[in-house]
Formats: C-alpha cells, sequence, structure tokens
C-alpha cells in the first residue's frame, strides 16, 4: 500500500489537497509556524533528497549517489517534534558527540542492552549507541541536544571463533579491527561496536566481556528467512526461533547461546530506539538493494526504494534522516532545522 508521504512525493501535489492530516503533522507545523519558520517539506526523491558523506562533508545529490529513492518522503517539521533519535559512533566525549551531535548526557544515566556498560560516565569513543534526545533549550549550554534515553548497540556479543592480524570472527561473522587493535584470543568473550556493511562488521571499539552471566548477542538487519525457516544477519546463523511478523529491512536484535556458525536464539526484538522518536539521525553503510529496489542503512531500521539500484554505493558510509521506517530527504528545510542533522 503506497503510504501518504509516498503519494505526496509521487504526485507532486500540495499536502493540504487530498491527504488527511495527522494531528502529530498539524501540531509540528503549528510549532514551525510559531518560530517563524516557512513551511517547506522535504521529501525522498530523486529530485530533493540528498546524503551526506562519511566524514560528514559536503551532502552529495541522491539523483546521482542512489539512483531515484521512490515511496518515500515526509515533513521537515518533525524536528522539532519532543523526541528524536540519533544512532551512530560517538567521536568524542564531553558530554558524548555522536553524527557531529553534541549531546549533553548524565554520566548516571543507564545504559540499555549492554554487556560492557552501565552508565553514561562508562562510554567512550567508539561505541556504537541509539540516544532518544530533546532539544537542549536555546543552546546556551554548548549542546545541540539533551539525552532522554541511552542504548548500547553492539552488532555482536559472543567469543571470538577466530583470529587473524586485522580481522576476526564472532558467531560466525567476520569483523574488520580498528587501526591498531589486536583480536582477543579464541574464546574470549567480546562486545564489538561499530557498522555493518554487507555481511561483516567494521569495528569501531572492541570490548573484552568481563561478567560471568553472559547471553551471546547479535543486532542488524533482517533480510527475509531461509527456505528452512531460519535467516542470518551477517554471517551468522540464527536458529530456534522464527520470526511472523519481521518486515525484510526492519532492524533487530537477538539474543541466545552461541553455537558454530552462529546463534541458537531464545529472545528477539525489533526496533534500535528505547522509545517514541520523531526524526532520527543514522550512520551506516547502504545495503545491496534487493529485487524490488528495497535498501537499507544497515541495522537502522530505515528503508527506501530505488529504481536504479547500480547507483547504489555500499563502499561508504552515510549518515541519513528517516521516520516511521523510512528513509527521508530534508530538501528546501529551513537552515535551522537542516543544520542539526547534517543536511540528511
Amino acid at each position: 500500500m503506497m503510504t501518504r508521504f509516498a503519494r505526496f512525493c509521487e504526485g507532486g501535489a500540495d499536502l493540504i489537497s487530498g491527504l488527511k492530516l495527522s494531528r502529530s503533522t498539524v501540531l509540528t507545523a503549528a510549532v514551525a509556524a510559531a518560530l517563524g519558520l516557512s513551511a517547506v517539506l522535504g521529501c525522498a526523491s530523486e529530485a530533493c533528497a540528498q546524503a551526506t558523506g562519511p566524514s560528514g562533508g559536503q551532502p552529495q545529490n541522491n539523483q546521482d549517489r542512489e539512483g531515484g529513492i521512490i515511496g518515500t518522503g515526509v515533513t521537515a517539521y518533525d524536528l522539532v517534534k519532543l523526541e528524536a533519535g540519533i544512532y551512530g559512533t560517538i567521536t568524542a566525549l564531553g558530554s558524548i558527540y555522536v553524527n557531529g551531535h553534541h549531546i549533553g548526557i548524565d554520566d548516571e544515566l543507564a545504559v540499555r542492552g549492554s554487556a560492557v556498560l552501565t552508565q553514561a560516565g562508562d562510554l567512550q569513543p567508539g561505541h556504537t549507541v541509539a540516544v532518544v534526545v530533546r532539544r537542549s533549550g536555546d543552546g546556551a549550554d554548548g549542546y545541540d541536544w539533551r539525552a532522554v534515553d541511552l542504548r548500547h548497540v553492539a552488532p555482536l556479543v559472543g567469543p571470538v571463533d577466530q583470529r587473524q592480524a586485522e580481522t576476526m570472527t564472532v558467531l560466525g561473522t567476520k569483523v574488520r579491527l580498528p587501526a591498531g587493535v589486536t583480536a582477543p584470543e579464541v574464546g574470549q568473550w567480546v562486545a564489538v561496536s561499530g557498522l555493518w556493511q554487507g555481511d561483516q562488521v567494521v569495528a569501531s571499539r572492541v570490548d573484552v566481556v568481563t561478567a560471568q552471566d553472559r547471553t551471546a548477542q547479535i543486532s542488524g538487519s533482517f533480510d527475509g528467512l531461509n527456505s528452512d525457516g531460519g535467516f542470518r544477519i551477517g554471517q551468522t546463523l540464527i536458529r530456534g526461533l522464527i520470526p511472523e511478523h519481521l518486515v525484510p529491512g526492519m532492524r533487530v536484535r537477538v539474543l541466545g547461546t552461541p553455537v558454530a556458525g552462529g546463534l541458537s536464539a531464545q529472545t528477539l526484538e525489533s526496533g534500535l530506539f528505547d522509545g517514541d522518536v520523531g526524526v532520527q539521525h543514522v550512520e551506516g553503510y547502504y545495503s545491496i538493494p534487493a529485487p524490488d529496489g528495497r535498501y537499507t542503512v544497515l541495522g537502522s531500521g530505515l528503508i527506501a526504494y530505488t529504481t536504479r539500484p547500480e547507483m547504489i554505493s555500499t563502499s561508504d558510509p552515510v549518515f541519513r534522516c528517516g521516520q516511521a521506517g523510512a528513509l527521508i530527504g530534508l530538501a528546501g528545510a529551513p537552515e535551522e532545522l537542516t543544520a542539526l542533522f547534517n543536511g540528511c
């Protein structure tokens, strides 16, 4: 079924004409008007979507970069809603910097979902996190946002299967180690922070798990079931649970027991953030487009479609915005808003 966002982007019609506005859309538009912002809409179409390069440099036009996104779009003004979500790698402390955002965070704030961290004061550069944030007033405190909720997103937690000079294997999935990092011994448990690239993880940090009560886990993009009812995330075969309500591209986290080449699942959860968020700003690599043109920023749960899959580059990380499970663009949005999200 075509979403109202898709109908707007495809038809180019006025938002008011022929579409039912949700209460949140009306509210955010009203907030934007109160702030003196023009009601310009962004959509992730060939004409208006943008992607930001891996070093936070100049945005690249999606018409060239992605070959035409179809089926998504959104108003830009959910950026001023109560809460947003930021997923990416911590690049510096004080409190933390993620995807270019300066996020104020209390050291005592609990860190969810981590095998090695308990509170925000334990965070270090290289950890990958999903943070629910609110705007930090007028920014006079030096922060763009204030953290409301914090999750450590480790693509892999489990014992080292194999180790080489620059790589290791955890739960059957290859991990590219950060420069200068030596793989722990085979059998030692690790929590790998980093980003998925294809079926491997590009690690940004590796922590040794010292807790005695250990649960293996993998966090990444669901890409559909195998013929036997199992599925893979990366090169890790998931056994023991057959998900019935997952959609390809959705972000899942599976917990269980390590087995040869994979994971015997005990529990499975979907979604990236612990709480409702409006717009999301995520870091990651694009997946290879599926036959129907669907692709995602791996590990984010945000999808889009392209009519020119050969134009999707999977070699460099990107920074993208999303909402309601869809990648979006914010072309034409006021500078006061887009500056906070690196242009999306």
